[in-house]
């Protein structure tokens, strides 16, 4: 019996050891989940998408609170690989809105005068995208790119009257300037020539600055001057 109960005194402490090592991989098995889910919550994912990563860490919470450390550790780990997986997912997602969305605006500033309704989704669309809104720049895409398709159809156009404002005739003088490229600064720069305004020239292409201002690509008839304008010379 003296000596059970000394066999005893002494594997107290390894017993103890082991429950605390085990105790302290529950710990860590939880705190690697949380991680991952910290990281993938800031790419601003909906609920649903979380919600294994939840079901399975609510689970090791139950595990870990009734003693079951194995099921708690196994538990967090299925909850960090749910949470992995929903941030590759996102980055799927994200890489494939920035190619819709540089199409988008390829398509848009091929067309001279769109709809107010499609540039604003245009531009919507790219603010949730810079907001990791994806899900709503995904619907304003679609939704945009489907009524610029059926616009394009009917609405085409290539030729720009050029014109001169009534409170720039002083400073311009019937003439409109054109630019051989856009700056870094985003304003027009290098003068390539001047084209008198009511001449008809051919729309190319424009850059959107922002909703409410583009520069315009033009050309004129027999190709001699091409390059960009300010909006102001647009008639509509």
């Amino acid at each position: 019996m003296f000596r059970l109960n000394r066999l005893l005194l002494m594997l107290l402490p390894v017993a103890s050891l082991a429950a605390c090592a085990s105790m302290e991989a529950v710990d860590n098995a939880m705190a690697e989940a949380q991680a991952a889910y910290s990281r993938f919550s800031a790419e601003n994912p909906p609920q649903s998408a979380t919600a294994p990563y939840r079901m399975y860490y609510a689970r090791a919470e139950t595990a870990k609170q009734d003693g079951n450390r194995s099921t708690a550790i196994e538990m967090a780990g299925l909850a960090k690989k749910e949470a992995e997986a929903g941030m590759e997912r996102r980055g799927r997602l994200a890489q494939d809105l920035k190619k819709k969305l540089g199409w988008f605006q390829y398509e848009l500033e091929k067309v001279l005068h769109p709809s107010e309704e499609i540039v604003e989704a245009y531009f919507s669309a790219l603010d949730a995208y810079k907001e990791k809104s994806y899900e709503v720049a995904l619907a304003q895409y679609q939704d945009g790119m489907k009524k610029l398709e059926l616009e394009k159809a009917v609405s085409f156009q290539d030729t720009i009257v050029l014109k001169v404002p009534p409170e720039m005739a002083k400073t311009y003088k019937g003439m409109v300037r054109v630019y051989s490229y856009i700056g870094e600064d985003r304003q027009l720069h290098d003068i390539k020539g001047e084209i008198a305004e009511g001449i008809k020239v051919k729309f190319l292409e424009k850059r959107y600055m922002k909703r409410d201002f583009q520069f315009f690509h033009i050309q004129t008839q027999d190709g001699s001057i091409n390059g960009w304008i300010y909006p102001h010379f647009v008639s509509r």
